[in-house]
């Protein structure tokens, strides 16, 4: 094996490109090369008839779940109040700092993470 390889790996990076470059630098900034395999796209909705729907009903609603922050900035940009009273649940830190740009966080909405 290539000793160079050993010393010095490479760090593949599987995010999607909008989020890739960033990080990307954060790597190289720390010493390491990186690659950049981006495994996934996001895009908008082409109809987002249904998520409107969805977002029209949060009332109806005692939780709202996202899985990741694009999930979050995708829903929470179309709502245009939160409901104080709908709790919302999300997976990770990254979640709740798109969470926290949208102006929601533990001071005016329940959130439940791990």
């Amino acid at each position: 094996m290539n000793s160079n390889l050993m010393e010095n790996p490479s760090v593949i990076i599987t995010r999607p490109l909008a989020q890739a470059t960033d990080f990307a630098a954060q790597v190289v900034a720390a010493g390491r090369s990186a690659e950049i395999f981006p495994l996934l796209e996001i895009e908008a909705l082409s109809d987002s008839a249904a998520l409107d729907a969805i977002v029209s009903r949060l009332s109806d609603f005692s939780m709202v779940a996202f899985v990741s922050p694009n999930a979050v900035h995708a829903f929470v940009s179309r709502v245009p109040q939160w409901p104080t009273d709908l709790a919302i649940a999300v997976m990770g830190a990254g979640s709740r700092i798109a969470l926290a740009a949208h102006g929601l966080s533990d001071a005016n909405v329940k959130i439940f993470s791990p």
